[in-house]
């Protein structure tokens, strides 16, 4: 099973090493950097980890969705580049993948840091996911690359488009939420932070429940 990791970026100089690093560890495959029109020096970060570079403009679906045509993989896992892939991953892909009814999953999400917040946000998240059969956070997101063209990959005008490609997936095959995880960098989201973050997520899913994008 040939794995394809695409990484949608822009203006992410500052913490794309350690994403690609992370990936790097274990991953010796076709990785993939869509970026959106960086002035911050990414595309050059990026050169030191054998990753292929295209461009895009700047919308997650429209970035993700040129990944995938370009990725040669059986399968695709798209990551943000504000995380870091844990141990065991693609071992917990490939497994979950030997069952021909699963399409597709999400990695479980881990925010960095020790604090209660950190704790209480990475629990939230996972407790949330779980309930709804659905990975609510884009950080990792796994799929069959069939699967994904078959549905038409993800809506550039979805309120939250990782929600909306597993609603479609799900009505083809088994959406997987894995206990394997990415920990979730807290430097990019300090400025906004994990407070507005968090409170954002829900007003988004809540218009994303209102719309019913199809």
């Amino acid at each position: 099973m040939k794995v394809s990791v695409v990484v949608p970026t822009y203006d992410s100089a500052e913490w794309i090493g350690t994403c690609l690093a992370s990936v790097r560890k274990s991953f010796k495959g076709e990785l993939i950097v869509v970026d959106g029109g960086s002035q911050d020096g990414t595309t050059a970060k990026v050169m030191d980890y054998r990753a292929c570079i295209y461009r895009s403009s700047l919308n997650f679906s429209e970035q993700c969705n040129e990944g995938a045509r370009e990725a040669m993989g059986d399968v695709v896992l798209f990551l943000s580049p504000q995380v870091e892939v844990l141990p065991g991953w693609r071992e917990a892909i490939e497994e979950a993948l030997q069952s021909e009814y699963v399409v597709g999953g999400g990695l479980r999400t881990i925010w960095e840091g020790e604090s209660l917040k950190a704790r209480l946000f990475s629990w939230g998240q996972d407790f949330g996911s779980r309930c709804l059969d659905v990975s609510l956070a884009p950080q990792g997101i796994f799929v069959r690359r069939k699967s994904f063209l078959s549905v038409g990959g993800f809506s550039p005008n979805a309120v939250l488009p990782h929600l909306w490609l597993a609603q479609k997936l799900k009505a083809v095959g088994e959406f997987s939420y894995l206990d394997a995880a990415v920990k979730v960098m807290v430097r990019p989201w300090e400025s906004k932070g994990m407070v507005a973050t968090s409170l954002g997520y829900v007003k988004a899913y809540r218009e994303h429940r209102r719309l019913d994008i199809n």
